[in-house]
């Protein structure tokens, strides 16, 4: 990209280039990269917006163009062809640890759950955002589910004043909440971790409170670090 902004094509008889200056068709291009990030994070600072490193891939197709371009202002065929090999070599590595790595423990927790959980049971998600891959696995009918803060459903997550929800929700008093809607004679279930943004070590509070009003709780399946989502299973007997 550098080689892009900074310099031109030098002459084919020579394998490195020469004239530093940029080309009016890449600064168009970085001008776009610029132009886009700079609109959306003005837009994002006035409007409170929340905002993930993810975001950022609406300009990756230009950020590559201006990699291409770059590569044009090697003379030789030769250095290019190294050069891009050695660019695609280390991208490739750079992406084997998220390619290896196994997504999330949900698979592993709604098996349990499926397998174990009766009609009428209750399951807890903490954080919210655990809920949606398991319950998209769940297939015991008349199970309540709800999540940690806004005990909602787990199908969406409601990110609106998410870290005031999250900062204004007592564990104590939502772990009260919880066990005072528990049907007589069934199980709670718990999906939890600590860790998450924001949260801190509400999840595991929630998980020490519910001990105290609901004693017994067992770990059925402890979080496994290997995985990019890991997450405990808790069961707590009716």
């Amino acid at each position: 990209m550098g080689l892009a902004l900074l310099a031109r094509p030098g002459p084919r008889s020579t394998s490195v280039v020469l004239e530093m200056k940029a080309q009016p068709r890449a600064s168009f291009v970085a001008w776009l990269v610029i132009g886009t990030l700079g609109v959306a994070v003005l837009a994002g600072l006035v409007s409170g917006a929340a905002f993930d490193s993810r975001y950022i891939a609406v300009v990756f197709p230009l950020f590559v163009v201006l990699c291409a371009l770059g590569l044009t202002t090697f003379a030789s065929r030769r250095v290019t062809a190294g050069v891009l090999a050695v660019a695609c070599l280390a991208g490739l590595f750079s992406a084997r640890q998220w390619n290896s790595q196994a997504r999330t423990q949900a698979v592993q927790v709604a098996a349990v759950l499926n397998a174990q959980a009766q009609p009428g049971d209750m399951v807890v998600y903490c954080p919210d955002q655990l809920g949606p891959a398991v319950d998209r696995l769940l297939t015991v009918p008349d199970v309540t589910e709800l999540t940690f803060p806004r005990m909602m459903g787990p199908q969406r997550i409601d990110w609106i004043d998410y870290t005031a929800n999250i900062q204004n929700t007592s564990p104590s008093t939502f772990a009260q909440r919880i066990v005072s809607r528990l049907n007589p004679g069934s199980t709670l279930w718990l999906v939890w971790r600590n860790g998450y943004h924001v949260f801190g070590s509400s999840c595991g509070d929630l998980a020490s409170w519910l001990e105290m009003y609901h004693p017994g709780g067992e770990t059925v399946m402890r979080q496994n670090l290997n995985y990019f989502e890991p997450e405990n299973l808790v069961r707590f007997p009716s």
